[in-house]
């Protein structure tokens, strides 16, 4: 401990006089050295206890995805288990933009709070305002964004949308406004006095962001959101996923050599150049679901007639942009504290519930200090929490279904951070029946 303290307190000093700074008494610093050092120790078994827990999953036929941990800014743990292309063999990394679903809702919800915060819109304004075509004049945009509407959610009545448009169309925001207003389906309740999850009214705030900025919802999340927090693997998810790169090529094509005199020779250069589009697949993680009989076999789930609708479940995001998007939220870089403060205020109806819902934000009632959301859709489950008084951010990407499996493991890694004693979660009957393929077929050693 002697020689620690001495370590401690000599690069203190060395600090201090680089930065032309008074150095504080010795005393002082030996305590500021223990203190750091005992939080150092402290993460360090945290980390390890996490991974752990996810080389355990992974090793046991549990987990595809990526794991996050970050502490007031800082990555204290990254994992990318897995591949993101089971066919191609393409592994995952932190990198790999994963299909957000309802962990999607945030930024819809950011969107909607940066054009209040510029007055272009109001929350207690009715949707009808901006999309007249709808039936539903008593519904505001606030309550869209705390789910308590009463707009039924569009995937409860999936089939009767599809059967209204032509076999295999990719259904987009333009054709559920259209269905909506000609059909005109019954609101649950009235507005403001229950709460019901409804991706139709996600779907609905995504279009008035259209209207409102006078852009595509994807063009104004890249001006707004994703390029100013540098966010470069986040995109809105389409059946294309196209993006073109460009190369070019600068040729000699004629070199000519003039003799001007005895002693002098001019030298002409013709230069050409070419350049190449190539339009290639965006890198992405495609979700897939463990299938059965065996062998071992994994269904890829990546394309839906659903799949043109965005708002509600359509970004797709890295884990490191994430870790971005929690920094920017942090440090308020897209709107003011007071107006972020909003989003974390969840709506409360009469029966109890675990949580309740700010503005794209689950918010626990017993812990209102912890808002998260999951998403689930098309083999993708995931999870992104904050903890706002303690600046513990976890976020669970995983592109093979699981089921419940993120859930556990969530919780698993937020007892590990609130120093409590956690629990491995155990693999499922498919898990351990298909163990075997996996580990000849599917199995990547991270050891070496």
């Amino acid at each position: 401990m002697k020689y620690l303290l001495i370590c401690f307190g000599f690069l203190a000093f060395s600090a201090a006089k680089a930065q032309n700074m008074s150095f504080a008494p010795v005393q002082h610093s030996s305590t500021e050295a223990i203190s750091q050092s005992q939080k150092m120790i402290d993460r360090a078994a945290k980390v390890a206890s996490i991974n752990e827990v996810m080389q355990t999953l992974y090793d046991e036929n549990q987990f595809n995805g990526v794991v996050m941990v970050v502490e007031k800014g800082e990555v204290i743990y990254q994992k990318a288990l897995g591949w993101s292309n089971f066919k191609k063999k393409d592994t995952l990394s932190v990198h790999t933009p994963f299909r957000l679903a309802s962990v999607s809702k945030q930024f819809t919800a950011m969107c909607i709070m940066m054009l209040q915060e510029q007055g272009k819109l109001q929350y207690d304004d009715p949707i009808t305002k901006f999309i007249p075509e709808l039936p539903y004049k008593n519904v505001t945009i606030r309550n869209m964004l705390n789910h308590n509407s009463g707009i039924p959610d569009y995937f409860g009545i999936g089939w009767a949308i599809q059967r209204h448009f032509p076999n295999g169309k990719l259904i987009n925001n333009n054709d559920l406004i259209q269905y909506f207003s000609e059909k005109r389906p019954h609101l649950g309740f009235k507005p403001g006095t229950k709460a019901s999850y409804s991706n139709t009214a996600y779907a609905f705030l995504a279009s008035i962001v259209e209207r409102v900025s006078g852009e595509s919802f994807a063009d104004f999340l890249q001006k707004n959101i994703f390029d100013p927090l540098e966010m470069k693997d986040s995109f809105v998810y389409n059946t294309q996923n196209l993006e073109t790169k460009i190369r070019r090529d600068t040729l000699t094509t004629c070199c000519d050599t003039v003799r001007v005199s005895a002693d002098e020779v001019k030298v002409e250069s013709y230069l050409k150049v070419e350049t190449y589009l190539k339009t290639v697949e965006k890198s992405r993680a495609f979700g897939y679901q463990l299938t059965h009989p065996y062998p071992l076999g994994y269904t890829a789930l990546d394309y839906h007639e659903f799949d043109g609708i965005a708002g509600e479940k359509s970004i797709c995001v890295s884990a490191a942009d994430l870790a971005k998007w929690d920094s920017g939220l942090h440090a308020y870089r897209l709107i003011s504290q007071k107006t972020q403060a909003e989003a974390y205020k969840p709506y409360t109806v009469s029966d109890k519930r675990e949580y309740g819902y700010g503005f794209g934000w689950k918010v626990y009632t017993h812990n209102p200090k912890i808002v998260f959301h999951h998403g689930l859709y098309r083999g993708f489950r995931n999870y992104f929490e904050r903890n706002l008084e303690t600046g513990q951010t976890v976020i669970i990407l995983s592109n093979r279904a699981l089921g419940g499996r993120v859930t556990e493991i969530h919780y698993a890694i937020d007892d590990i951070l609130a120093n409590k004693k956690h629990k491995i979660p155990k693999a499922s009957r498919l898990e351990k029946n298909t163990y075997l393929e996996f580990k000849k077929t599917y199995w990547i050693d991270y050891t070496r």
